[in-house]
């Protein structure tokens, strides 16, 4: 039996299964409404940076969202931020930053300020905010990658959720595109398949990373590149049912010390307008396992860097470094 004693149903402005279940739970007869917001679009242009003024207008803007649509009905907008000291953490773009993040968060008390709003007609009625806080035990990198290894597939793009496995879409009609950004669980393979019969397309895009080897089979595929994963990105565009199957590998670790170029790209310059001399640079990205730092700023760790040298400079390196390159 409900407890709510409206004339028409409460709205959850969320397709949150955790919210949807606090309703639940709550006795509450209640329908759930996705709020369609640019919510890092929003934060930027208010200019708060409080995590409990963000999660505050947050809540709002999806109550004033969905009560525009449903004037007659109370609707309900909730959000949350989690916070260490000043630093506000959004959801992780992939499993490196998780794992950063779970890495800042261990064996500190970070603050989690839920916000809740009321709203009907397209008027806010009704703001609040909490905080808990909690403290996460101290946590090892293995720990860490095991967790992720055991959370296993999860969506990364900011509103975007996932249900029982699925992605959990709004798409109004005005609405041409929707794309969101998952990370896979680490296995030997992986198989992508469209719907069969579906009132939208697909395409599927690939980032495998400089480390792992891919061998799809099915459908040819559509190469891509960016910016940010030159000649990385493979893409397909499939037709309803037709399907892509991924085999996964990672070349065998190479004992010692090594020197990995991931990427590297030859440009041209013409020194002056009425002459055919030119300048080539060779930009790089490149990597290292050196405990050491190499000269010209190659630093170690592991970390990627790019650095504008010619033939000469980038012989004079991998001299140095006096083993193999990769």
């Amino acid at each position: 039996m409900s407890i709510w004693r409206g004339q028409q149903k409460l709205i959850l402005a969320s397709q949150s299964r955790a919210r949807k279940m606090l309703l639940e739970n709550a006795g509450l007869d209640f329908e759930a409404l996705p709020a369609d917001i640019d919510e890092r679009g929003l934060q930027r242009e208010s200019g708060l940076s409080a995590p409990g003024e963000v999660a505050s207008l947050l809540a709002r803007e999806k109550a004033l969202f969905v009560s525009r649509q449903k004037p007659g009905q109370f609707v309900v907008g909730a959000d949350q931020t989690l916070a260490l000291g000043l630093r506000m953490f959004s959801k992780p773009a992939g499993r490196a930053q998780a794992a950063e993040q779970l890495a800042l968060l261990a064996g500190q008390v970070h603050e989690l300020h839920s916000a809740v709003s009321v709203a009907r007609a397209g008027k806010a009625l009704f703001a609040d905010v909490s905080i808990a806080r909690m403290t996460m035990r101290r946590l090892s990198a293995s720990e860490i990658e095991a967790y992720l290894d055991q959370a296993g597939e999860a969506v990364t793009t900011p509103g975007v959720r996932s249900e029982n496995g699925k992605v959990v879409v709004s798409m109004p009609p005005a609405t041409p595109l929707v794309q969101w950004h998952s990370t896979l669980k680490i296995a030997p393979s992986i198989e992508l398949k469209a719907p069969d019969s579906v009132p939208w397309t697909e395409v599927w895009q690939l980032d495998p990373g400089p480390m792992w080897h891919i061998e799809p089979r099915g459908i040819p595929e559509v190469y891509q590149t960016s910016e940010q994963s030159p000649g990385r990105i493979r893409q397909w565009q499939p037709w309803p049912g037709e399907v892509v199957a991924v085999a996964i590998t990672r070349p065998e670790a190479i004992t010692g010390p090594t020197l990995t170029i991931d990427s590297s790209r030859l440009e041209l310059r013409r020194i002056k307008k009425d002459r055919r001399e030119k300048k080539a640079i060779i930009r790089y990205s490149i990597k290292n396992s050196l405990v050491r730092p190499i000269r010209r700023g190659v630093e170690d760790r592991g970390r990627v860097l790019y650095e504008p040298l010619n033939r000469e400079r980038l012989s004079s390196h991998i001299a140095e470094f006096g083993d193999r390159v990769l």
